[in-house]
């Protein structure tokens, strides 16, 4: 997702599955080569690291459209970076592109 201009948290892998309640998205398993790059955040909403991870595995939460939760199972290798040792701007997978107007909105979307 995209948090500010510059700022997107990402993940990839070779497959992913998202279940979804009452139409709205509630967990994401991703498999196969599973990496992440993710902002963490204080309450405050200010960025206080980066957290780049790959394993086996990752399952993410949601609750409220927000993710609550992220689980990394098997083989986890990962470092969170203080903000101040990486240019998030930099912070982006090979061949990333956001492609907003391509992102399904519903369950539905991913139908057409």
């Amino acid at each position: 997702n995209q948090l500010d201009p510059d700022i997107f948290n990402q993940i990839k892998s070779t497959r992913m599955v998202g279940r979804f309640t009452d139409g709205q998205l509630d967990s994401v398993r991703a498999t196969g080569l599973a990496q992440t790059i993710y902002f963490i955040q204080d309450e405050d909403s200010a960025y206080t690291g980066i957290n780049e991870s790959s394993c086996d595995i990752i399952d993410i939460y949601f609750g409220k459209k927000e993710m609550e939760k992220i689980i990394f199972r098997s083989q986890v290798n990962g470092t969170i970076w203080p903000m101040f040792m990486k240019d998030p701007k930099a912070m982006r997978f090979p061949n990333f592109i956001w492609l907003e107007e391509r992102r399904p909105k519903t369950k539905f979307d991913l139908f057409e």
